[in-house]
């Protein structure tokens, strides 16, 4: 196993640490605000007083990063900024690791594997993840070691199949986007080129690993909120990705005749306080007393909302009807919305929302060129009283993540078909095959929902 990570895993993790460390000397600052504001996490002050308790009440979202939050929160005797840079750090030094020990093997000098994966993780956008308290870097560190599973293959077949089901069963647990079907079908591609290397013990151990914590959780809200989900994807969610491209002409008219429902008009973007709904759906008495079913806003000055409040749950189900009505009824809007997200999916990302070193400044420039950044305009989101399309927004659309995502996703087409029709056995055929099902994947819900 030593071996597997030796040298470019480890040349890439301590050039990545170098260039990190001279970061925060050159006043890189690590923020915590974005716990405050994420709608995806239970409150704050609620996962620190209670982080075991509050998340087995959450719904929202799937459990683990709000897990990992709360305990740093709760547990850690350093400050939280300092404990939550920890955890960021070591999920980016394990990612860039494994990623320079995948491509060293990819690549005829080991050392070039290594430097293009320190320079990938130096992206911006990237270091942005290691000075917020989000749960993209930890997604990523788990999608990277998917992948290095099925290049390394360490100690056994038996060792990767269980590997991968206990990996991708944590990025489910981790992010949305990262539904069970897709973990299925990894897990259902792995299981197919393995099938005659490992017994049906290993198989049925490795099935049981997703059936037993994803399957519990999602019985588990079933039982406690009456929803056997594993967060609220089809809710408001789906709704803000359809709905807001409408007029609100047509958003009045659709409600006036009972195609969507009033709530939907009044605020297409969904995600506002709860007294925003209550003319239209009343009052609501929660029915949980966990403070993270209980109370409908966030501590604070602002008093944001706190959706994982079980007083939600019927704005998300309506969200989520008028939005499949609109998608069945008036398909040339979603397809103009998807069009919209397509080129939101290659564009550049925004500074993150904390002081930045001049060297970091200095890279976005440098990372713009390298990933022939197209100067374009994106027709502006609905906010507030402002229409959709409102003003044309100018950003950056990079090409060579276009062009990436388009290769990666036909090289694993191409490979599926060539190995199904048995004309081809390179041993990067299921490495390709797995990482078009993670970028495949990923474009695919990032876009339609």
């Amino acid at each position: 196993m030593t071996r597997l990570v030796a040298r470019p895993g480890v040349v890439a993790a301590g050039a990545w640490s170098s260039a990190y460390l001279v970061l925060c000397a050159t006043g890189q600052r690590f923020s915590t605000q974005y716990l405050d504001i994420a709608w995806q996490l239970i409150p704050k002050e609620t996962l620190r007083a209670d982080p075991l308790g509050s998340v087995w009440h959450l719904h929202i979202q799937p459990p683990l990063w709000n897990l990992i939050v709360g305990g740093v929160l709760a547990w850690s005797p350093l400050p939280d900024s300092f404990s939550l840079q920890i955890v960021q750090f070591v999920f980016s030094v394990v990612a860039v690791g494994l990623l320079g020990a995948l491509l060293g093997r990819l690549f005829p000098r080991p050392l070039v594997g290594a430097a293009v994966a320190t320079v990938a993780m130096l992206d911006p956008q990237v270091l942005a993840g290691a000075f917020t308290p989000t749960y993209e870097l930890a997604t990523t560190c788990g999608l990277i070691a998917i992948v290095w599973l099925v290049v390394a293959q360490p100690r056994s077949p038996s060792v990767t199949l269980i590997g991968l089901a206990v990996v991708g069963t944590a990025v489910a647990m981790t992010r949305t986007v990262f539904h069970p079907v897709w973990l299925v079908l990894l897990l259902g591609t792995a299981w197919w080129w393995l099938r005659r290397s490992v017994e049906h013990r290993v198989v049925v151990c490795a099935a049981s690993v997703p059936l037993i914590a994803i399957g519990g959780w999602m019985v588990k809200n079933d039982v406690m909120f009456d929803r056997l989900t594993l967060s609220t994807w089809s809710g408001m969610n789906l709704q803000r990705a359809v709905v807001p491209v409408a007029t609100d002409d047509d958003l009045a008219s659709w409600a006036a005749t009972g195609g969507i429902s009033e709530i939907t008009a009044a605020y297409p973007s969904g995600f506002v306080s709860y007294s925003a709904y209550e003319p239209y759906v009343g009052g609501c008495v929660p029915e949980h007393h966990n403070a993270a079913n209980a109370n409908l806003t966030r501590t604070g000055p602002e008093a944001l909302p706190n959706f994982n409040a079980d007083c939600y749950l019927p704005i998300f189900d309506i969200a989520g009807d008028d939005a499949k009505w609109v998608i069945v009824h008036h398909p040339s809007l979603y397809i103009r919305g998807r069009w919209w997200a397509m080129r939101a999916w290659i564009m550049e990302a925004p500074a993150p929302l904390l002081r930045t070193s001049h060297l970091y400044d200095a890279l976005r420039p440098i990372y713009r060129v390298a990933q022939v950044g197209i100067p374009a305009t994106l027709p502006s989101i609905r906010i507030g009283d402002r229409p959709w399309g409102d003003v044309d927004v100018p950003e950056h659309l990079s090409l060579l993540q276009a062009l990436a995502t388009l290769l990666v996703i036909g090289a694993g087409a191409r490979a599926a078909i060539r190995r199904l029709r048995r004309r081809a056995s390179s041993q990067w055929i299921h490495v390709e095959v797995v990482a078009a099902l993670i970028v495949g994947w990923n474009l695919v819900v990032g876009v339609l929902f």
